[in-house]
């Protein structure tokens, strides 16, 4: 009877059996529920004794010794950690009937901010098909969880709790309150604050929506053979008769301490606490000072030339002939590989893979919830244009029409990568060679329809620029982004000679939209009339954060200061997060002599987002510009030390030795 009497016994709770009369038939119809096999009323009648026999034993003590389970007192609502949600479909609208545990599985670190960590997770979801590798199918409008905890053990609200979670594995969504902990349990352990936050909010769910304590479970359980999550530390409290979590659980829902006991790290650890995990100390800059380098096979993260370029910034030199260290590209042939170590072995030379040297070097970004598997030195828009000498308005257009990807956000901002940063290269070497950006549009889609097999052809296939034309090299020929074969040698039959579509014979599709005519006018230089259609464009509809911002950018490349900065502030009023918004006008004002208020318009982008090169960048520019080179220098040396390899990473090195400093040259 233990396998079923837990789910009978609440069953016979909900139906009152002291006063409501139960027929056999119905008994058996609820037994068979749980066990198909029941046909035999003599069975039914056995069954329905016995769980009534333990109902009537235990009501009574149930019912006198369960309290009323307040809401946590340590809980952070979604208002007050700034959350800013998607509208969520009815059709996602569920009854809660389980709460279900998970870990974040990404380690935590003490300098990590759990608020940015949350927002960062909501932005990531909004935008999963455009981050992920491969890209995923559909967007999640909030967080996918009801709510997450954090080291110190305060709680913060999700998605609101009528809705069902999402979730990357397969299972019934319907009925589940996620409850996430911050932090990754197969490398870390659980704080004592952490695990207690999550008793007591398992046990007010409970209490809140009159569950039995086995609708307490946990990822793997219900997401069966897909996961280990929340990870080899706390499942060690998710097993066992009772469950030791449970059994806290059950405590505070009788009005008792739930007395945790965390117990000793297990045989093969993890060993240490999560808030005791501290972050892994940046690797000096000269790390391959000296090492005589060979790189071997095709690099993913970068091309050869520009891995070549990152270790002789950092002390290494390219040596074919005699390296020490032997770097191996991850998309390199078997027998590249096989052979690369046989020789290393054979010479005594140290072996690498390609991630191995991003690692070595810093360049790794571990946070799934950002650039899982990226290479971290990312590049904002601005820093994009000037790494590959293109206008900003260009990488701007590349990014609205998805030609380059962000690697990740950070709230609205966009950062790119080193493959981003290849393609766009290559279109701005087309622009330099006379290429207009609508021609440069056309076939870019056109690439696009007549390679469908690949995901991004752009960025995909071995693309060479020949007489001002994009073009495809396969093996035994060049063809242009229709698919034409391009002949690889000088003379041809008329005859024979194929039909070559150059970019500047194509048209591009007129806009539709007042929007998409002011970014017509826009990107053709015309932006006096750019500015008039989007004015026209802001009348149609409510004006939002985006549309003001816009409106800024241009009034302030047209001239006029004045308005663009209270476009800026329209723009903060409806978005104070905007944090491009924020540093640009700290720009204008820095032009318009308001100098106080030009530093608090971009300290405020460094609050809500510390890491943000450029606004460290800009400020020290507008220290600079006043005259005080000693409140620049810090944030000269923030910039560099989170860009170092940035474009405009000289100029912040010149800053400093204004104040005698250079130590970061």
């Amino acid at each position: 009877w233990q396998w079923q009497g837990a789910k009978l016994c609440h069953w016979l709770r909900s139906c009152n059996p002291g006063n409501r009369p139960l027929t056999v038939s119905h008994w058996q119809s609820q037994c068979h529920t749980y066990d198909p096999s029941i046909d035999r009323p003599t069975i039914a009648v056995k069954r329905l004794l016995l769980a009534a026999f333990a109902v009537l034993l235990t009501l009574p003590a149930l019912a006198a010794e369960r309290v009323a389970v307040p809401r946590p007192a340590n809980f952070v609502t979604a208002e007050e950690w700034g959350s800013k949600p998607d509208p969520l479909p009815d059709s996602r609208r569920h009854t809660p009937r389980f709460v279900t545990l998970h870990h974040a599985g990404v380690t935590w670190t003490t300098d990590r901010d759990p608020v940015t960590f949350i927002r960062n997770m909501q932005a990531w979801g909004k935008r999963r098909p455009e981050i992920e590798q491969p890209p995923r199918d559909t967007f999640w409008a909030d967080l996918p969880y009801h709510f997450l905890i954090a080291p110190d053990g305060r709680i913060f609200e999700g998605r609101p709790l009528e809705y069902e979670p999402e979730s990357n594995t397969k299972y019934d969504l319907a009925g589940h309150l996620g409850v996430e902990m911050m932090g990754n349990f197969e490398e870390q352990r659980p704080s004592p604050a952490q695990v207690e936050s999550a008793v007591r909010l398992a046990a007010w769910l409970v209490s809140k929506y009159d569950l039995p304590l086995e609708a307490i479970s946990t990822h793997a359980k219900v997401a069966k053979n897909q996961t280990t999550c929340p990870g080899r530390d706390f499942n060690r409290y998710c097993q066992g008769d009772p469950w030791p979590f449970r059994t806290w659980v059950d405590r505070v829902l009788h009005g008792e301490e739930p007395a945790i006991e965390l117990g000793e790290p297990l045989e093969g650890g993890p060993t240490v606490l999560i808030t005791e995990t501290l972050p892994t100390p940046a690797p000096p800059l000269d790390v391959l000072s000296g090492r005589r380098l060979r790189l071997v096979g095709r690099f993913v993260g970068v091309s050869k030339r520009e891995a070549s370029a990152a270790v002789e910034r950092r002390g290494g030199a390219i040596d074919d002939a005699a390296p020490d260290l032997v770097v191996i590209g991850e998309a390199a042939t078997t027998a590249d590989r096989e052979r690369a170590v046989q020789e290393a072995a054979a010479s005594g030379a140290e072996c690498w893979s390609e991630s191995e040297l991003w690692r070595q070097l810093g360049l790794v970004e571990a946070d799934p919830l950002l650039c899982e598997g990226a290479v971290r030195r990312l590049y904002s828009p601005a820093m994009l244009a000037d790494l590959v000498g293109a206008p900003l308005a260009a990488v701007q257009r590349w990014a609205r029409r998805g030609v380059i990807r962000p690697a990740c956000w950070v709230q609205r901002l966009a950062y790119f990568d080193f493959e981003e940063a290849r393609v766009a290269q290559l279109l701005s070497d087309l622009l330099r060679k006379g290429r207009s950006l609508a021609a440069i549009d056309s076939v870019v889609d056109r690439l696009a329809a007549a390679h469908p097999a690949y995901d991004r052809a752009i960025a995909e296939l071995p693309l060479v620029i020949e007489g001002g034309e994009l073009l495809v090299r396969g093996e035994a020929a060049l063809r242009d982004a229709s698919g034409q074969r391009r002949f690889d040698f000088d003379e041809v039959s008329d005859e024979d000679a194929p039909t070559v579509l150059r970019m500047d014979s194509l048209a591009d599709a007129e806009p539709t939209t007042q929007r998409e005519r002011a970014w017509r006018l826009h990107d053709e230089g015309t932006l006096d009339e750019a500015i008039d259609a989007w004015r026209l464009a802001m009348l149609e509809s409510p004006p939002t954060a985006e549309d003001h911002f816009v409106l800024a950018d241009w009034l302030y490349a047209a001239g006029q200061p004045v308005a663009a900065r209270e476009r800026y502030y329209a723009a903060l009023e409806l978005d104070p997060e905007h944090l491009q918004a924020r540093v640009n006008l700290g720009c204008v004002l820095s032009d318009l002599g308001e100098h106080q208020l030009a530093v608090a318009a971009v300290r405020g982008a460094l609050d809500q987002h510390e890491a943000y090169a450029d606004a460290h960048f800009h400020l020290a520019r507008i220290c600079e510009k006043h005259g005080d080179h000693e409140a620049a220098a810090p944030h000269w040396r923030r910039f560099l030390e989170i860009a170092p390899e940035s474009p405009w990473a000289e100029e912040a090195r010149d800053g400093l030795r204004w104040v005698g400093s250079d130590s970061q040259s």
